[in-house]
């Protein structure tokens, strides 16, 4: 596979200036030197350099070479790419500075990162590594400057330094991808139109797709390039819609698109990640919103891969090649979005992932697990307290589903009442609940296991999955964030506890 370092058309250079900082987090899972770390990454773009293209020019002893990346897709404003990240061939460091890349009437104008970005981003990177199926791309470490936002400090304010984010270099969909609303500034109009950059570009994508499990490595050396071209993006496409569906059966908006994610599948940029729990909505004004940009998520992923089926039928293949690989690609990403949303919500409820795989093609139970999200999507507060459906505080979906579960199984005791419940497909979600609930009591009863322990289990998990999340809220992250101190060093020695706790107690309710 290929490393963004090969890939010269999308990497611009500009000049970034060495700056003070400190380490004050690091990825302990991974055998890094703070010290070289820091003397690798401590730069700032200065005020005259910003969105500024590297002219040749001899360097000063402080001044290094950094690159920005040029990529599109959706979700990236009106920016050529990564507008405020600069790669040095070893690391990429976001907040480093308005870049070239930077897009006329875009955000992040300053291309700066505060500290409370830079924080949120290690905390769900650091539980999305762990999470994920196809994991996350690492977060290396977390510099604060001696940088202020605006280039000053409000007195009597409490204010903290612009922060750095060293994580590893990656490839994304979106380096393969068009960018038509970018609004370049003068210093771009010399370089290769976006058009001409896609043209030249497209073709690495092959050498830079996954290889799918069951494919040996001869048979991916020497296969038809278009055909290549297919098969990995078919792999690509199941293991994003896997990823965005496992978030989303959790309640979790990721803002993801084809520049939040990696060739691999892995995802990254967590700094706008939102906990979007029924229990924790506020007003059902928000709560729509919310919802509402999470469903955008799938589809801008899933738009950004058949974009990439279209350049290259237009630069490298032919019009066979495009109708075979978006309609495989649609069709792979949709079976696993649907599949993995289906059994992940489904596990909230108690039921193991093996069984859930074991009945999926059933068709009799093709629409019980987006019946058991609507459930579990259930907000308080509205209808469901003056009901008594549960007490303040409280999910509604565990005492219903609580009720759903132990009268299926009083029911599989009672044999005329067992197989009348076999034989009966009601269209009511709680009676399709209660036969799923029948046939898995069923298919644990080869196991030593009394129905009402198993019924217990599901209990416990569906309590433990569906417990409050609010420290999970952006606000409650935020407050967190202020406790952490007031200088460097209390934040120093404060943040890796707090990344520790926020980790264990969230993988403890998501996994």
């Amino acid at each position: 596979m290929k490393k963004l370092i090969d890939l010269k058309e999308n990497l611009i250079p500009f000049i970034a200036e060495k700056t003070p900082s400190t380490v004050i987090w690091k990825n302990k899972s991974l055998p890094l030197d703070s010290e070289a770390i820091k003397s690798s990454t401590s730069y700032l773009i200065s005020e005259s350099e910003k969105i500024s293209i590297f002219t040749g020019r001899e360097l000063s002893h402080n001044e290094k070479i950094f690159y920005a990346e040029r990529y599109g897709g959706g979700a990236i404003s009106y920016n050529g790419g990564g507008s405020r990240c600069g790669f040095d061939g070893t690391w990429q460091v976001k907040g480093i500075g308005a870049n070239p890349l930077l897009g006329q009437g875009s955000v992040h104008i300053d291309g700066e990162l505060t500290l409370t970005e830079a924080i949120r981003e290690v905390l769900w990177g650091s539980v999305m590594e762990k999470l994920l199926p196809f994991g996350a791309v690492p977060t290396i470490a977390l510099l604060l400057t001696d940088k202020y936002p605006d280039g000053r400090v409000n007195p009597g304010v409490l204010s903290f330094p612009l922060a750095l984010l060293v994580r590893k270099p990656a490839i994304r969909p979106a380096h393969f991808c068009r960018a038509p609303y970018y609004r370049c500034h003068e210093s771009m109009r010399s370089q290769k139109h976006d058009a001409e950059r896609i043209e030249n570009v497209i073709g690495e994508v092959i050498n830079c797709l996954p290889q799918p499990i069951e494919i040996t490595e001869n048979q991916w050396l020497n296969m038809p390039k278009d055909e290549k071209a297919i098969c990995g993006l078919a792999e690509l496409s199941k293991r994003l819609a896997t990823q965005i569906a496992f978030c989303q059966s959790r309640h979790l908006s990721i803002m993801s698109s084809p520049s939040n994610c990696d060739m691999e599948g892995r995802f990254l940029d967590f700094h706008g990640v939102t906990s979007i729990f029924p229990t924790e909505r506020q007003e059902p004004g928000s709560s729509f919103v919310q919802l509402a940009r999470s469903n955008e998520d799938p589809p801008l992923l899933l738009q950004g891969l058949l974009d990439i089926c279209f350049y290259l039928y237009k630069y490298k293949f032919d019009s066979t090649f495009l109708f075979s690989a978006q309609k495989t690609i649609s069709e792979t990403f949709n079976y696993n979005y649907n599949k993995t949303y289906w059994i992940e919500s489904l596990c909230i409820a108690g039921f193991e992932r093996e069984f859930l795989h074991s009945i999926y093609s059933n068709p009799d139970y093709a629409s019980i697990g987006t019946d058991c999200q609507k459930i579990i999507n259930m907000s308080p507060g509205i209808f469901s307290l003056k009901l008594g459906i549960c007490q303040a505080g409280e999910h509604p979906a565990i005492p219903m589903l609580y009720n759903l579960i132990e009268e299926s199984g009083s029911l599989i005791n009672n044999s005329s009442q067992n197989k009348k419940m076999v034989k009966t497909h009601s269209n009511s979600a709680s009676e399709k609940f209660k036969y799923l609930c029948h046939d898995y009591f069923n298919y644990k009863s080869s196991s030593s296991e009394s129905i009402k322990d198993v019924i217990g289990k599901m209990k416990l998990e569906l309590s433990r999955r569906l417990q409050a999340r609010k420290f999970m809220e952006r606000k409650s992250i935020q407050h967190e964030i202020l406790e952490l101190g007031k200088n460097i060093n209390e934040i120093s020695k404060n943040i890796e506890e707090y990344e520790s706790q926020f980790v264990k107690k969230t993988l403890n309710i998501l996994k």
